[in-house]
């Protein structure tokens, strides 16, 4: 996996990473726009959907949630708003550690 995937790759800064994740989508959002009126409406959200392998039972409930004005599109501010959702998601699903937990165990250098 590497940064633009949304791996960790070493020496890259997580704000260079976001940054690059943010560019490929939005890199992706412009190849998926295929007649360049900077919004997707469902019949080019459902091409990129299924070259991802989404059914379409959840393209539908993707689509619905991701068009937050419910005017059958998707604007590229809408994509990039439902990028940082799922992120956010992301993180709030890694496991933490309790420090009390870890604090017996012995370091050496």
């Amino acid at each position: 996996m590497n940064a633009i995937s949304g791996g960790y790759q070493q020496g890259v800064e997580p704000v260079q990473m976001r940054q690059m994740m943010q560019q490929r989508a939005q890199e992706n959002f412009r190849d998926a726009d295929a007649d360049g009126n900077k919004a997707l409406s469902r019949s080019e959200a459902i091409d990129v959907m299924i070259e991802k392998g989404i059914d379409a039972e959840n393209f539908s409930k993707i689509f619905k949630k991701v068009d937050s004005d419910k005017n059958g599109e998707i604007s590229i501010e809408e994509n990039m708003q439902a990028q940082v959702r799922r992120r956010q998601a992301m993180l709030s699903d890694t496991p933490q550690v309790d420090v009390k937990e870890v604090s017996h165990i012995e370091t050496t250098v």
